[in-house]
């Protein structure tokens, strides 16, 4: 992780010959607010550049205070995220 004007983002290393491939789905992508994407690149050594997050799905579901309604309001958030991929015809598949 690395801090610039104390916003976070995480370095996201992927293999050179698979790069171009990967921007190009990026591109191809609608634009959604569903959709994490790519922040900035640094091409010479190949790392996409992501904003931090600091809690992930699983860890909200188990956090007190949490309600019912904003737990479903995130499913299904991240259902329209899966559902904006799909209508591009890309799979998640939960693994990277």
């Amino acid at each position: 992780m690395h801090s610039a004007e104390q916003k976070h983002f995480v370095l996201k290393e992927v293999p050179k010959a698979h790069l171009q491939s990967i921007l190009k789905l990026y591109h191809d992508l609608p634009r959604s607010p569903f959709l994490r994407m790519i922040e900035d690149i640094v091409q010479e050594h190949s790392l996409l550049v992501y904003s931090y997050r600091t809690t992930n799905l699983l860890e909200l579901r188990t956090q007190p205070g949490v309600s019912l309604r904003t737990k479903k309001r995130i499913l299904r958030d991240s259902l329209e995220a899966i559902a904006a991929l799909h209508r591009c015809d890309f799979v998640h598949t939960g693994t990277d």
